[in-house]
């Protein structure tokens, strides 16, 4: 929200927080979808039906990105999505957001965890939280 109280909300949530919408349809593309997050102090529980983030970034050589990958692959972990972001004044060199399934509390993942901070440059868990409900609202 701005120092004018604009925000970008989903849709529903134009009654429930008395909202007024100044202008639709701001995305790139049809079918585009808006990622939100709450930030906290304290990690929900494990759910049963969790999702963990991680900040990576790559030891530069050959092979790295497969490499971190086959850690979370043979512990059959599944992934929901993995992003790369360059790194401000390292041309050439990436972060990788990647999204899983599971909460950082689960063996597994501790398990794999402990393989990534020994292999990967740089190593950071943003958070396991409940995985949203897919929304049924038309915009």
């Amino acid at each position: 929200m701005d120092s004018q109280g604009s925000a970008v909300v989903h849709p529903t949530k134009k009654k429930t927080y008395q909202l007024q919408v100044i202008v639709k349809g701001i995305e790139d593309y049809r079918g585009n979808t808006t990622r939100f997050v709450l930030i906290g102090k304290q990690s929900p529980s494990k759910s049963g039906r969790d999702k963990t983030s991680l900040l990576l970034g790559l030891l530069d050589r050959p092979g790295a990105l497969n490499d971190t990958l086959a850690i979370l692959a043979r512990r059959n972990i599944n992934l929901t999505r993995i992003e790369s972001r360059p790194v401000k004044g390292e041309p050439g060199k990436y972060l990788f957001f990647i999204d899983m399934l599971g909460h950082h509390m689960d063996g597994v993942l501790v398990e794999a965890f402990e393989r990534l901070q020994e292999s990967c440059s740089y190593f950071e868990w943003l958070g396991s939280y409940p995985q949203a409900r897919q929304s049924t609202a038309n915009p």
